[in-house]
């Protein structure tokens, strides 16, 4: 709008041709409007997916997860600047400011030491459901000859003797717990009899 009244100032133009570029410049007023509702309706459309993508993931995101639903870098970072989500690290986003949760925590060592990471050791048998044990590190185990990445609380283990169907991928990625040994059910000491 200025831009058109410093023209009407340096040029000498008839009071029509000045009321015609004034009206000319009201729509244009109307469409910045119009292009801020548009941002803020993408904003919350972005918002309402990665709400829903995050359910499953306990709050948590990867910022390769955020692209698959269209939110860019600069929309994670216009979302933490205006302190409505927070980064962990350089891979994980949190979509929310709160303090994290256990399981968030365990996806945030997942989402930063790589792709091929699996709770470990006792991180494990908690995710599967150990009690009344606490450990204030996240054990985290990748195959040998990867690259992990590297994040604060998280011991990483790498391993040659992990196999693919040693990890569990529903809910959150584990390392499957070891199978207690068998105990036999019959002979001397389960019959009471002696052996003969």
């Amino acid at each position: 709008m200025s831009y058109y009244l410093t023209c009407l100032r340096t040029s000498r133009l008839s009071t029509e041709a000045a009321a015609g570029l004034l009206r000319d410049a009201a729509p244009r007023r109307n469409q910045c409007v119009t292009e801020d509702e548009r941002c803020t309706q993408r904003r919350h459309r972005l918002a309402a997916a990665a709400a829903e993508l995050s359910q499953d993931h306990d709050g948590v995101l990867s910022k390769a997860q955020l692209r698959t639903i269209g939110v860019t870098r600069w929309d994670v970072r216009r979302e933490t600047t205006a302190c409505r989500w927070k980064q962990h690290g350089t891979q994980a986003v949190a979509l929310h400011t709160a303090s994290l949760e256990q399981r968030a925590q365990w996806r945030v060592a997942l989402l930063e030491i790589g792709k091929h990471a699996a709770l470990d050791g006792v991180t494990a048998l908690s995710a599967a459901g150990l009690r009344n044990y606490q450990e204030p590190l996240i054990h985290v185990s990748v195959p040998r000859g990867t690259r992990p990445g590297n994040h604060a609380g998280v011991r990483v283990h790498e391993t040659r003797r992990r196999l693919d169907t040693d990890v569990i991928d529903s809910g959150i990625r584990r390392v499957r717990p070891a199978e207690p040994p068998c105990v036999p059910r019959c002979g001397p000491k389960a019959t009471g009899r002696p052996p003969s």
